[in-house]
């Protein structure tokens, strides 16, 4: 992996200057080194081959935010923190609910069909995008049957 040299001295290692900005570059540096599978010697070598440096601790945040960028660039994407919802799947669900208002008996419906297409209670509790895109796809082929011409497509 190539990366640009960033124009800032390294980080003297004997000062302190760990704030929680700094350790949440660090945090998520080495999540993002567990889950490429990059192993020690590798992640040690990569960093000495773009930094001169053999620790992620002597980096600057500078080269921290590089480093994480270039990572990025390879691949890698964070993993959603236990209890964030992506904004696609809220805007999933808004389609859902309003589909729904719009068939007959909708609310009731939607319950069952959550059940069997997305295997949950309630389409709240569905973060599974491609089974909320077939749930979609199943209320508008009912309003088309049922609930008048102006379906929503998926």
């Amino acid at each position: 992996m190539k990366i640009l040299k960033v124009n800032q001295m390294a980080r003297n290692p004997d000062e302190p200057h760990q704030d929680a900005e700094r350790r949440k570059l660090l945090a998520t540096l080495h999540i993002a080194k567990k889950d490429m599978g990059w192993t020690d010697d590798y992640y040690r070598s990569l960093l000495e081959s773009c930094f001169g440096l053999s620790t992620s601790a002597a980096l600057s945040d500078v080269q921290l935010q590089a480093l994480i960028a270039a990572i990025r660039n390879r691949g890698w994407k964070p993993k959603q923190r236990a209890g964030e919802v992506d904004e696609q799947i809220l805007a999933f669900r808004a389609r859902i609910n309003v589909t729904a208002a719009q068939i007959p008996n909708g609310p009731e419906r939607l319950k069952g069909l959550c059940k069997s297409v997305c295997g949950a209670e309630s389409v709240n509790w569905c973060n599974d995008v491609s089974k909320m895109k077939r749930l979609l796809a199943v209320l508008g082929n009912i309003y088309r049957k049922e609930g008048g011409a102006n379906a929503v497509s998926v």
